[in-house]
């Protein structure tokens, strides 16, 4: 619904004029009664300016509440615009990309943010491909305000300083909750190039779950592609320990490894490699924290015994 009347020319001349423009308003107004006020020595007309400056800004901030979200309301339209046609777009592009290697590192905060850094080395089997897509998702349904927070950049791979440029990039969170990105080339794909990007998810809560709720949590990762190697990496943070299970394919010639790593650092993390990863196939791992141990739990060693 539109604002009518006052509001809707507020509405234009905030337009027009910017917060600025408004501000100038609202100060000449306070002056000019204020002006009145010592002319005709009365205090009523200070107050009724102060009364209408106080419109003004009530009326700002209404036609401003309006604006963001008829403009937040426009942007996810037609971010699902985008999507639907990206989407069959994608069903014409089956069997034109490889994934010679993809590699997911979730570096897990202790105040349960998260931040993931996914680096992909593809190679185009057919032409004209600008646009790529990835999906990331968390263990817990956020609300929109969480939402907002998740921050997103891609950029190519920096090589002895070549590189490290940053890409176009739009999101869209599917009703299950996963968010979609879709990274959009300056310029196609050739059958035989290679693109080499890093995409990086700064996202706070997204390990509330594991963190916070000490729930089990799943890393993982499934792509609509083959996948030649595949790597899931999952640090926690200093102090923090878990019990793991890899998660891969029931199938007995998958092949995979998997490795738990005490790092210098402080960190513990986990690692799961699998290759030959067919398209739809999840493959990931299975965190659950162990609880912290105290030094009233730990038990004492006993008293060394010298021989005579």
């Amino acid at each position: 619904m539109r604002p009518s009347g006052f509001f809707e020319w507020l509405h234009e001349y905030v337009l027009a004029r910017g917060i600025g423009g408004i501000v100038e308003t609202v100060l000449a107004l306070l002056a000019f009664g204020g002006t009145l006020s010592v002319l005709f020595g009365s205090s009523t007309i200070k107050a009724a300016a102060v009364v209408a400056a106080i419109i003004g800004i009530l009326g700002l901030l209404i036609t401003s509440t309006y604006g963001r979200a008829e403009l937040r309301a426009e942007n996810a339209l037609l971010s699902e615009l985008l999507r639907r046609n990206c989407e069959v777009a994608f069903r014409h592009m089956d069997n034109s990309l490889r994934i010679n290697k993809i590699h997911a590192v979730n570096l897990v905060k202790d105040n349960g943010d998260g931040h993931s850094t996914i680096t992909v080395v593809a190679t185009a089997l057919t032409d004209q491909i600008n646009v790529f897509k990835i999906g990331s998702g968390s263990g817990w349904h956020q609300p929109e305000s969480a939402r907002r927070k998740v921050k997103i950049q891609v950029s190519s791979i920096d090589i002895d300083g070549i590189g490290g440029v940053r890409h176009t990039c739009t999101k869209h969170w599917r009703p299950d909750g996963k968010l979609e990105i879709l990274t959009h080339l300056d310029r196609p794909m050739v059958p035989g190039s290679t693109i080499s990007i890093v995409v990086q998810l700064f996202w706070p809560g997204k390990n509330t779950p594991l963190i916070k709720k000490r729930l089990p949590d799943t890393f993982s990762m499934k792509l609509q592609v083959p996948v030649e190697h595949l790597i899931c990496e999952v640090i926690l943070p200093p102090g923090f320990d878990a019990f793991y299970e890899p998660r891969v394919p029931s199938r007995r010639d998958f092949r995979y490894s998997h490795v738990r790593q005490a790092r210098d650092t402080g960190h513990i993390a986990f690692r799961v490699d699998a290759w030959e990863v067919e398209p739809d196939q999840r493959v990931g791992i299975l965190l659950d924290l162990k609880e912290p141990r105290s030094s009233a739990s730990q038990v004492a060693p006993p008293p060394s015994v010298s021989s005579p």
